[in-house]
């Protein structure tokens, strides 16, 4: 694998959290409620799928995410949630794409992220649960089973 290039990477990562606070300051004013459970409320059905927040910022809940667009500050993010409700959270292959990698070589260049100490799993214990035991149903709450469909998730640790 090519070199990695860590200030170039850590750069764009953070620009791309910057982002997503400022999209999660507004969805958790808007909703009212903690940034650690709107995650948890849009997957039990209690929020809307699509909306406007202050006719600039729309929003679209998909899978286990939310695209964000907020024309007033000119930024577009995609909001991926992670285990206990973390709205900083990265898939792989959003990590690949941020960070321009093929993603035939995600594996391996993932690998070189957490090695540099970029990135790490948010939650590596339920990953590994998930992962090794991937019919496990025994959950105690909703929440837990909802953390269990982003283990795979990573975060920014620079």
């Amino acid at each position: 694998m090519k070199h990695c290039n860590i200030e170039k990477y850590k750069t764009i990562l953070n620009q791309e959290l910057e982002y997503k606070r400022k999209a999660i300051l507004l969805l958790t004013k808007y909703f009212h409620c903690d940034k650690e459970k709107l995650f948890y409320h849009f997957m039990k059905g209690d929020l809307p799928e699509t909306g406007v927040i202050d006719n600039k910022t729309y929003f679209f809940f998909h899978g286990l995410g939310c695209s964000i667009k907020n024309e007033k500050e000119n930024y577009k993010v995609d909001l991926e949630f992670g285990p206990k409700g973390n709205t900083l959270a990265f898939d792989k292959g959003t990590i690949c794409h941020l960070l321009n990698e093929k993603i035939d070589i995600c594996d391996e260049f993932i690998s070189c992220l957490i090695d540099k100490k970029i990135i790490k799993l948010i939650d590596e214990k339920l990953y590994k649960l998930v992962k090794n035991y991937p019919k496990y149903k025994d959950w105690t709450s909703i929440e837990e089973e909802i953390d269990a469909s982003v283990a795979d998730r990573y975060m920014v640790i620079v």
